[in-house]
């Protein structure tokens, strides 16, 4: 499991600073996944703190991915406050972010 912020560099690139929420952010995904990278890449662009959760690497993760998306593996995945999103575009995320839900 990692946890980025957009106050450090890891591997990703244009990190503003941090957005401020009251909602944990947690991704599911996994290592070539299109779509991941791109929701990443606006995440970082925004400034939006997450927890990434590779289910190639992570058995718990896999199996609670699994139990959110209905039995399938379907990434990404994204957990905010509690709410679960299927293949989210960034901007449902953010926003739910940033309204603390």
């Amino acid at each position: 499991m990692a946890v980025f912020r957009a106050d450090c560099t890891a591997d990703r690139r244009g990190q503003t600073g941090a957005m401020s929420t009251s909602s944990e952010v947690i991704v599911y995904w996994r290592p070539g996944c299109g779509f991941c990278h791109k929701l990443f890449q606006r995440f970082d662009r925004a400034g939006l703190e997450r927890t990434e959760r590779n289910i190639w690497d992570d058995p718990e993760a896999r199996e609670q991915l699994r139990a959110y998306a209905g039995g399938d593996e379907t990434v990404p995945t994204v957990v905010v406050g509690g709410q679960v999103l299927v293949n989210p575009r960034p901007e449902e995320v953010i926003a739910l972010a940033e309204l603390g839900l």
